[in-house]
């Protein structure tokens, strides 16, 4: 079972800024350039202009409900940044940031959460 995403929280930052859901997230420039798939030059330019594509932005709307799903999961977003960043084992060692790229992938990310959630730590 998946669990379901904060849709009120989804609504309101579809709304926001590109640059605000940036902010929002709390994560490096160069992790959120690495996970867009785009050159850091290329990122900067995209922030300053606030223009990202479709895709992007999509992107990001994905990252920010697994990023608050993790907080709640884990106490707190310095936490849930931490887990995101590092390998997981229940991920073939991969981190889960690297696993947000398909809706299976994304499944695994949110039953993970949820076996920490139920106590099999993962």
């Amino acid at each position: 079972m998946v669990a379901s995403v904060d849709t009120n929280k989804n609504a309101a930052t579809s709304e926001w800024s590109t640059s605000a859901l940036v902010r929002e997230t709390r994560l490096e420039p160069s992790e959120l350039a690495r996970y867009l798939r785009v050159t850091s030059p290329a990122f900067d330019r995209c922030l300053d202009r606030d223009r990202f594509s479709r895709q992007h932005r999509s992107k990001l709307l994905r990252l920010i409900a697994v990023l608050d799903r993790a907080e709640r999961v884990l106490g707190d977003r310095a936490r849930a940044i931490y887990w995101l960043l590092s390998a997981n084992r229940a991920l073939d060692f991969n981190a889960p940031l690297a696993s947000l790229d398909t809706k299976s992938s994304i499944a695994r990310v949110y039953e993970v959460l949820l076996r920490i959630e139920n106590g099999a730590f993962a």
